[in-house]
Formats: structure tokens, sequence, C-alpha cells
């Protein structure tokens, strides 16, 4: 389908949230309908359009608290994914209110690869979008990894593979999945904008909730989440399990440290795990889960082999900064929920020093409070209000470790050195969001890393 297709050509129609997401719509719109008027409204008060739409007579701004009153009028409204739909009720009327992801992906769903989960989207993204360029194809990296989907359009012709990194916020106001689906995990995270961990696992589903036959969904066979969601909602598409090891139906699995595949009944080794260069049994899933839809998109298992090693991990995850003063640092700042900060702990076999917390977003913190009890470091160092829980729950265990907390992040971090022993292992992840703090983790990893490594933050 086209644009023209999609949006009404002429008339007017609303943008609403003038983010990332918001400002490559309102671009892409005014190049491909030049007839249409468009309406942006967004919350933030001080939000002044850009120069090139000022005098535009087509483009109208609606900033500020008054923002939700007049949606009602619009045919159309496309609503960026950080404005949670309660927001919405009562306030749309007739509106057919849609997403910039839905849009794309009605235009390009056929050859799109589409990845979400909680945790490992970018790494696995970018391992499928590694792959396929070693196997020769033209593919494009989208979503939340890249640039906004829609601002790379016009590259796009019949033969490009798009690999989309797809959140539970873009993925909620879609009735569209792509060609090729990957939920890689659930876990609870976003609680604070949906109304219920389940709320969040269906927004999670819906990349897959509408494939069709022809379609393939690629998913961890024994996460149990997973299972419950399939079991309960069947779907049409082509399912291809991968898992540790192999049982009936499983396309992808490693046994030992080689790496399998059964493809078309055919059996593949496709290479020593010590040869790939991410840590950690998560990262190891998520290489299964990548080469399944490489393998999908045609990409030999020959190739596969050899572009597994050297495949560089990206920056915030499980990431050696390097050794200063004789001691070990890593960021793992991407680490924003328990279970996330657990595997990093586990990836390293021993840490000497641990840094958690930031931000509560109402996320259970027990398990990880049980992983740390039964597997103590010497120091845990922890701040925001999720540290405080954490803190709290590691008192109650009697925790044998040392635990302090600070409100300020660099105090914290030049502390935890301190603590670090020579040739030990101090380790970011910190179970938490970073939002209470900064702008986001990747801030937050920055500023880690250049404390430890001596410049000024």
């Amino acid at each position: 389908m086209t644009i023209q297709q999609l949006i009404p050509t002429e008339g007017e129609i609303c943008i609403l949230g003038y983010g990332r997401e918001g400002r490559a719509m309102l671009e892409y719109l005014r190049k491909h309908l030049p007839l249409l008027r468009i309406q942006v409204n967004d919350g933030n008060p001080d939000l002044k359009a850009e120069d090139k739409w000022e005098n535009d007579p087509r483009v109208h701004f609606v900033c500020g608290e008054k923002y939700l009153e007049d949606l009602h009028r619009f045919p159309v409204i496309i609503k960026s994914p950080g404005i949670p739909h309660h927001l919405l009720q009562g306030k749309t009327g007739e509106a057919r209110v849609v997403s910039q992801t839905e849009i794309f992906l009605q235009m390009f769903a056929h050859q799109t690869i589409g990845i979400t989960g909680t945790k490992g989207k970018s790494t696995t993204s970018s391992l499928i979008h590694h792959f396929l360029k070693a196997g020769g194809k033209k593919t494009l990296l989208l979503g939340n990894i890249g640039v906004p989907a829609i601002s790379r359009a016009d590259e796009i012709d019949e033969d490009t593979l798009i690999v989309f990194e797809l959140s539970s916020h873009q993925l909620e106001d879609t009735c569209v999945s792509p060609h090729i689906s990957l939920l890689l995990n659930i876990y609870e995270e976003h609680l604070d904008h949906y109304p219920s961990y389940e709320a969040y696992q269906q927004a999670k589903y819906n990349i897959a909730r509408f494939q069709q036959s022809e379609d393939y969904f690629i998913y961890h066979a024994s996460h149990p989440v997973l299972q419950k969601l399939i079991h309960e909602h069947p779907l049409r598409s082509k399912i291809v399990p991968y898992d540790f090891g192999y049982s009936q139906g499983i396309m992808v699995y490693y046994e030992g440290e080689t790496l399998h595949a059964m493809l078309e009944e055919n059996h593949y080794r496709m290479g020593n795990l010590n040869n790939f260069t991410l840590k950690g049994e998560h990262n190891r899933l998520n290489l299964l889960g990548a080469t399944a839809a490489a393998l999908l998109c045609g990409v030999s298992p020959e190739t596969l082999e050899q572009a597994l090693t050297n495949f560089q991990a990206l920056p915030h995850r499980l990431e050696y900064v390097g050794c200063f003063g004789g001691k070990h640092f890593y960021n793992d700042s991407i680490a924003t929920i328990p279970e996330a900060a657990i595997q990093a702990m586990k990836a390293l076999g021993h840490v000497d020093v641990w840094i958690g917390g930031g931000y509560n977003r109402g996320i259970h913190y027990q398990p990880l409070v049980d992983y740390l009890t039964e597997h103590p470091v010497g120091v845990v160092a922890l701040t925001g209000k999720a540290g405080e829980i954490i803190q709290e729950g590691l008192l109650q265990k009697g925790y044998p470790g040392i635990i302090f907390w600070k409100d300020n992040f660099k105090e914290l971090v030049n502390e935890a050195i301190k603590h670090t022993p020579e040739g030990g292992i101090c380790l970011l992840s910190p179970a938490a969001a970073s939002y209470d703090a900064f702008k986001n983790f990747e801030e937050r990893g920055d500023i880690f890393k250049k404390i430890v490594s001596g410049a000024n933050p």
C-alpha cells in the first residue's frame, strides 16, 4: 500500500506528540501529501515549531495543557507511542487513531523482520542486520535502534529487507504484523505505562497476532510467558521455535558449545559458540533468534558461521569499559529490569562490586534480592527509589556483603571504585530505569564510563 491509500490526500489530520516519530511523520507527510493540512498537538507548552514550518500555511501547532481538547474533529490521528491510550478516552470521537508503526507496516510488512522483547531487542536486531549484510542482502536497520522508520521509507525498494526493532509502545497501536516476527522474552517492565503486566504482554504479542499463514513467528520455546500466550492466543503463522537444546520442532538450538540448525530436514552444525564475541546465556539466546531469522531470509549456514565470529557488542550492553588502576569495569546500563542484571552477573561469573538502582516503575525486585542473597557480591552500591527497595529487601534477608546507598550518581560510582579490589570487577547493571536522574540509559552509561576512566563527566 502507498501513503496516499492510507491517509487522506486532502483535508486535515492530527499528529499527536512531537517527539522523534512525530517530527519524522510531519516531514514525510509534507513531502508526499502536499495538499494535506496537519495540526501537531503536544503537551509541552514550551514547544515551538522549527523555522521551516513557521510560515507553512498547512502546518499548525497546538501545545500545552489544551493539546487534547480538539481531537474529536479530525478523521485521522497519528499518535506517538509514548502517549498512553487512557489519556484519549472520550476525546477522539469518530477519529481513526493510528501510529507511524502501523502506517509503515501497512506499506512494508511483507518485507519486514520485526523484533521485540523486554530485553535483547537492539542486540538481536543488530545481529540480524549483520547476518543479512554478510549474506549479500540489501537491508535497512530501523526502529528504536536507529532513526524513525518512516524517515527511511523512500530508500526502500522491493528487494530491501527491513530489520525493525519494535517496542511495546509502538506495537500496542498496530493491527498489522511483520512477515517475520521474533519475540525474544517478556518480563515485568513499563508498568508505569500499562494498567497491568497482562496488558504489557498483549502489546508485545501484537508483533505476531495479525500474521497470516505465509508468515513466520520465531520465539524462545521454553519461555513460560511466551508458551502461555501462544496457548491462549493461537496464531495463523508458521511457528519457528528455538531453544537451548534440541527437541521435536526446534529449528535452531545449541548443545554444548556448538550452534545447530534444522533446515528443511537437513542438519547443520554452525560453529563453536566460544567464537561468539558476546558474553552470557541471554546473548546466546539472542543469537539463536537472530540465526533463525537470517536462515528464513535465505542466508546460508556457512555464511552465518563466519559472520557470528566478527559481530561487535553494542554500547551499554555488558560493555567492557576497560582496566583502570588495575580494576575492571563493565557498563550494562541497558539493564533496566532485575532479570537483565541477574543475567549480567551470571555472564561475568564473579562480580566484586555491583552498582544498581534508579527510577522505580513498580517492578518486583524480590527475584533480584533472592539471587543476590544466594550469590552475594562483595559490595552492593545503590541509588534511587529502586535502590531503596533493593536495599530494604537485602537487609531483611540478612545480606552478608557491604551495602551502601547514595543519592548522587557520581558519588556512588566513586565510592564503588574505592571498594573494587585490584584485579576485581565493578559492574553497572542497574535493574532500573534511568530517568529519575538522566535523559536515558545511554547518558547514564556514558557518565559511568567517564567517571571510571578518570575523565570529567
